[in-house]
Order: structure tokens, then C-alpha cells, then sequence
């Protein structure tokens, strides 16, 4: 079940989420604790400052769990930089179909969770 029984739903091909994190210059990693009903709507694309990565986020299939940047599910997480410190907004498109269901964006430092978003509190469109 998703963290405080609510999740957002990605639910046509327009669908996206975003938001802002405040985050120090340097290199992350992206968990998307999340589910998706299909292998054809199971990916999504993030955006940093307007600057698409170059790792998909790849969803698990039925149950939330953690993300990939892998399409096998391993515990590789997708990978971000940012240049300065300070709010940088992101956005997570669809890469395949609409339906995933997102409940909270980690971002994780050297191992450690430095930001943690329940996707209910972002604007979805």
C-alpha cells in the first residue's frame, strides 16, 4: 500500500508530476517508490532545471516498490546532477503509456535519503 494511503496517478499520455526540491551541488540518485499494471506503461522520464536524464525510471509491476534506473529492477537507482545548490524543480513525464501510480520521490546521497516528496502534495497534471 502506498505511505499515507494515498499515491498519484499518472492517468493519460499528457500526465505528468512536478515539483521542487532543495538540493546541494553534486550527484544523486532518484527512488520513485511506485507501481505500474503493464510492461508498456511501467517508465517515466525526469527532468532537472529543464534538463532531461539520461537514465529512465524504469516502475515495478503491481505492488509499490522501489524504481530502476534498470528495465531488469535491479537496485541501481537512476542517477541526477545538479549545479548549484539550492530549489531545483523537477518534472516526471510518461516514457510508454499512462496508469503508473507514484507515492513518494527519494533522493539519496552517498546512500543516505536527503529529500523525501509524498507525490500527493504535487501538482499533477
Amino acid at each position: 500500500a502506498a505511505s499515507a494511503g494515498q499515491a498519484v496517478k499518472l492517468h493519460d499520455a499528457t500526465a505528468s508530476l512536478r515539483g521542487t526540491v532543495s538540493l546541494l551541488k553534486g550527484e544523486y540518485e532518484v527512488n520513485v517508490v511506485s507501481r505500474a499494471f503493464g510492461e508498456g506503461a511501467n517508465s517515466l522520464w525526469l527532468t532537472i532545471d529543464g534538463q532531461q536524464m539520461g537514465d529512465p525510471v524504469h516502475i515495478p509491476l503491481e505492488r509499490f516498490a522501489n524504481s530502476s534506473r534498470s528495465h531488469e529492477l535491479t537496485s541501481s537507482l537512476t542517477r541526477l546532477t545538479v549545479a548549484t545548490d539550492g530549489a531545483h524543480a523537477f518534472l516526471f513525464t510518461l516514457r510508454e503509456g499512462p496508469g503508473p501510480e507514484l507515492d513518494k520521490i527519494q533522493f539519496f546521497r552517498g546512500g543516505t535519503v536527503v529529500a523525501e516528496i509524498e507525490c500527493e502534495t504535487l501538482l499533477a497534471r
